[in-house]
């Protein structure tokens, strides 16, 4: 099965206009947007919006804040949220909300046909006709998307080549735990495929990894090499190894920098470039939260 195709686009927004209103999309059809909305006013504000024709509307609260909410003229919570208090609309639905005090949320922009093809992926034998993304406890928080979010804003902060991968994979998590936790579909338990990739899947992938080690290295790529999917390629590979295929692909090139370090002159700043680095402090940071010790510090002790 092909896999979801779609671009992600990450902004940050305070103005009250762009309040739970995604970007014009860029590239293709499919377009995940998560936009990361704060407002520091202490004052009392309402606000309203539609919510965008084609999208699921995902918000989740980053800190407390006192809020009156309502959906579709109807009062659905009013009172303080939490950290990880979330809730989900659905195309067309007519929000409005009453803050007061300081707001950090996420919003998530979940394409309808997104939705679809991620249950395809992980859940081949389900009946996605009408699949919906529906709220469960109105802003109850979810601790595990929640986290995912945070690691999301990690990768994010770190707009380099190589953390593309990382954000594609907690971006396709985020709707996997959506869609399990939080959809009109039930799921029997276990019905998850909990099959690894086999020995020589991972060899492949590994090999892969190593030979184009110096470029930019997307999900995709590495599902592609195994002929799967990136949600499935995402799920089997960890359940194989243990590692995200990120932390992997981390870990090999600090592997490989640790040999060049030892057996080469070459220069730090060059063995960075030459494994998929941008930058020599980007480097020294990664390389010391696996070593325990900077580059040069390695090289010296050897």
């Amino acid at each position: 099965m092909a896999a979801p195709i779609f671009n992600l686009q990450l902004t940050r927004s305070t103005e009250s206009a762009q309040w739970r209103q995604p970007p014009a999309a860029k590239g293709p059809d499919l377009t995940l947007f998560i936009n990361r909305f704060t407002d520091s006013q202490p004052d009392r504000e309402e606000r309203s919006a539609v919510c965008a024709a084609g999208l699921f509307t995902l918000g989740m609260s980053l800190i407390s804040a006192n809020i009156d909410f309502h959906m579709n003229r109807r009062q659905i919570f009013v009172g303080r949220t939490r950290p990880g208090s979330m809730h989900i609309s659905s195309p067309g639905d007519e929000i409005r909300v009453v803050k007061t005090g300081a707001t950090d949320l996420y919003y998530m922009f979940v394409p309808v046909p997104l939705v679809a093809e991620v249950l395809a992926d992980t859940q081949p034998s389900a009946i996605i006709s009408g699949v919906e993304l529906v709220q469960r406890n109105d802003f109850d928080p979810d601790t595990r998307i929640l986290r995912l979010f945070r690691a999301l804003r990690t990768a994010s902060q770190q707009p380099t080549k190589w953390s593309q991968l990382h954000a594609e994979g907690l971006s396709i998590a985020i709707i996997a735990a959506l869609l399990h936790q939080h959809s009109n579909l039930s799921f029997p338990s276990g019905s998850t495929d909990r099959h690894g990739l086999d020995v020589w899947q991972v060899q492949r992938v590994h090999d892969y990894i190593f030979e184009n080690m110096g470029q930019p290295l997307m999900l995709q790529d590495l599902a592609s090499v195994v002929g799967l999917s990136r949600m499935h390629f995402a799920r089997r590979f960890l359940q194989a190894t243990g590692l995200r295929p990120h932390d992997y692909v981390l870990r090999l090139r600090i592997e490989r920098a640790q040999h060049l370090l030892v057996r080469t002159s070459m220069p730090i700043i060059d063995i960075a470039l030459h494994i998929g680095f941008e930058t020599h402090s980007h480097f020294a940071a990664v390389f010391k939260r696996f070593t325990g010790h900077s580059p040069t510090q390695w090289r010296s002790s050897r």
